[in-house]
Order: structure tokens, then sequence, then C-alpha cells
């Protein structure tokens, strides 16, 4: 940014202070800190996703491990007997 710019800038940033008051400005501010830092925002909700998503595979895996399965509709833990051919494949997939 040019010094001509960044004055004409700061000048009307400053006239419309004086017509809107302080909270236009401060609003101004956070809505472009906001949209600045969108790209951080998603990036947050993307991998909050791929932990969560990383967390119920652990549990589930442990669950297998421990001889245990889960039921969905009565929300526990129903104990299974797997033998070694059936541990293996679970664990693969």
């Amino acid at each position: 940014i040019s010094s001509t710019v960044g004055t004409t800038l700061v000048r009307y940033l400053g006239l419309s202070t004086m017509i809107f008051g302080a909270r236009f400005f401060f609003a101004l501010a956070f809505d472009v800190t906001r949209i600045a830092l969108l790209h951080i925002h998603s990036l947050s909700y993307f991998f909050a996703a791929c932990q969560r998503l990383e967390v119920c595979m652990f549990s589930s895996l442990w669950l297998l491990f421990r001889g245990k399965k889960r039921n969905v509709l009565r929300r526990r833990s129903d104990h299974l007997k797997y033998d070694h051919m059936q541990l293996l494949v679970g664990i693969i997939m």
C-alpha cells in the first residue's frame, strides 16, 4: 500500500468513526479480523472432526481387543468370544 492510499484509508476511517461512532470502528475491525482468520477457523473444525473420528475408531478397536462389541440399539457393550481369525479381520478392517 502506498502512503497516499494509506493516508486516504485512515482519513476515511476517521471520518466514518466520527459519523457512526466508535462502535462502528470496533465492529468493522472485528469483522475484518474474522474474515481474515476464516481459514484458521475452518482448519480448526476440520482437525476437530478428524480427531473425533480417530477417537471413535480407537475406542471400537479397544473394545475389539477386549472381546466386546458396541450395541448401538441398547447403548452398551456386549461380551463376545472372538477366535484369532475374526480378531485379525477386525483389526485389518
